[in-house]
């Protein structure tokens, strides 16, 4: 399989390192201007303002979704939920819960570069864009799935894809990058990653295809 994505990413190395490797900087932006356009409804985690709302600016149809940005320990980098009242009574309230400890991953967000944060962030954003237009039915629908590791792997992926159409790709294949050549992330936590996100070179193939207007 390796091979495959090897071979894959020399026929389209050319199309790929023609765009330039953008990195957001922080510098470039201005955290009262963004919290203007893009912090309707939302509350975001000390220290990490900035990288969401950036993330969220590659979103515009999610700027007025009730969205919670908190700290949490779990397996996985991050996740992404809806509370069960709120989608009863379709008022949509999200949670994206951010994990804090190295318990599980190795690594938190906080050992990412900028740049990979917004990526990170911009993949969860990406599953809210999915769930935002999803009813009751369509939620437990999609719950039944993600149970389903072969299905699972399809949402991570079409979310990785999501997440390059909206303009966060380079973000996302140093989210990526980072995590599986870090030596402080988990053998376990590499294995996780790679059985169901896209790869870097995955990344690289679909930037080229779907462009990336960061």
């Amino acid at each position: 399989m390796k091979i495959i994505y090897i071979l894959l990413f020399l026929i389209c190395a050319t199309d790929v390192f023609s765009q330039s490797h953008r990195n957001i900087s922080p510098k470039n932006y201005q955290l009262d201007s963004l919290e203007n356009k893009f912090g309707k409804n939302k509350r975001f985690i000390p220290g990490l303002e900035l990288q969401s709302l950036i993330a969220l600016s590659f979103y515009p149809e999610l700027s007025d979704c009730d969205i919670v940005f908190k700290t949490s320990t779990q397996e996985s980098m991050a996740k992404t939920t809806l509370s069960f009242l709120s989608l009863l009574f379709n008022t949509k309230h999200f949670i994206i819960y951010i994990n804090n400890q190295k318990s599980g991953p190795g690594i938190t967000i906080n050992d990412l570069p900028f740049n990979a944060q917004a990526g990170a962030l911009g993949h969860e954003l990406g599953h809210v864009a999915d769930f935002r237009n999803k009813n009751l039915p369509g939620m437990i629908w999609w719950g039944l799935k993600y149970l389903n590791k072969n299905k699972r792997r399809s949402i991570e992926r079409a979310t990785d894809l999501l997440t390059i159409r909206h303009g966060l790709g380079w973000q996302l294949f140093d989210f990526t990058s980072f995590i599986m050549n870090s030596p402080q992330t988990t053998a376990t936590y590499k294995r996780f990653k790679s059985r169901y996100y896209l790869h870097p070179e995955e990344i690289q193939l679909a930037i080229s295809k779907y462009g990336n207007y960061q």
